[in-house]
């Protein structure tokens, strides 16, 4: 895109327009892509305060969308415009791990959306207080339906549509999805062959903290499918990429900012609505 846009620039000499007008062309250039899947995606990332500095540098712009646009026709789907479900990802796995693959994701999306609305005692159904503060519950009672909620929640996750994982984390410190091993076992166990690629030098992912030992992984996992029910329905990660934890004994997935910004979270939104709700 841009070698063309600078051939034609420069036959007119006018290959400044592309320093000096730099949030134009940008523009220009946004409103250009295709399909509408991507261009909307696109233009949603560029309103993000951290992404502030593409709209005027036309040369790190498309640097950036040239790796965008990779990453959502081999995860999304290059058929995304057309309405039809997404199609698993393919291509072929990262010899390094700075940031986890991004995954196609399944699932009803309204144009509209929901406003959160108050989570409701779990006792009497009341949205004015919690569980904890009902008066209608009995002693010991609020932590017992506490329990079979986070039980619930744990219940409502699937890998391969098989196996339940236990514990699910959405961890914005980490740059890679990580699975424990008991995961890999139980699918074993149900007959459910995962695409696992065994690398020959084994990558280090570090915990948080100075003093935590580094964690030695070689295997990399690709699920065809996790489910995460939620309120609104069944949300699917298509595609997942994850290093194998051979050191956990839990049945455990960790899923990482990468993938977490691909189904719409953004820190900075996360800190405006705080910073609109209470400044201090």
């Amino acid at each position: 895109m841009l070698d063309d846009l600078m051939r034609v620039l420069e036959q007119g000499h006018q290959a400044w327009v592309l320093h000096q007008e730099g949030k134009m062309v940008v523009e220009v250039m946004a409103r250009a892509i295709r399909p509408d899947t991507l261009k909307s995606a696109v233009q949603k990332h560029l309103q993000l305060q951290r992404n502030k500095a593409l709209k005027s540098d036309v040369f790190r712009f498309v640097n950036w969308l040239r790796q965008f646009s990779a990453g959502f026709q081999l995860y999304v789907g290059k058929d995304g415009g057309r309405g039809d479900d997404p199609k698993e990802g393919g291509g072929k796995n990262p010899p390094r791990i700075p940031l986890a693959a991004k995954p196609d994701v399944a699932g009803v999306k309204d144009d509209a959306v929901p406003k959160k609305e108050r989570v409701a005692c779990l006792k009497c159904g009341d949205k004015d207080h919690r569980v904890a503060d009902c008066p209608k519950a009995a002693p010991g009672e609020a932590q017992r339906l506490l329990d079979a909620m986070v039980k619930y929640r744990q219940e409502r996750v699937k890998v391969e549509g098989v196996v339940r994982v236990k514990n699910i984390l959405l961890d914005t410190g980490a740059d890679v999805n990580v699975v424990s091993r008991c995961v890999m076992d139980a699918l074993a166990a149900c007959d459910v062959a995962a695409d696992i690629v065994v690398h020959d030098k084994p990558q280090l992912v570090f915990p948080y903290g100075e003093a935590a030992a580094p964690l030695t992984m070689s295997r990399f996992a690709t699920f065809s499918k996790l489910t995460l029910d939620t309120t609104c329905g069944p949300l699917v990660l298509r595609g997942l990429k994850n290093w194998v934890d051979d050191t956990a004994s839990s049945i455990d997935v960790i899923i990482s900012r990468p993938v977490m910004e691909v189904l719409g979270f953004s820190v900075d939104d996360l800190l405006v609505e705080a910073r609109q709700q209470k400044s201090e």
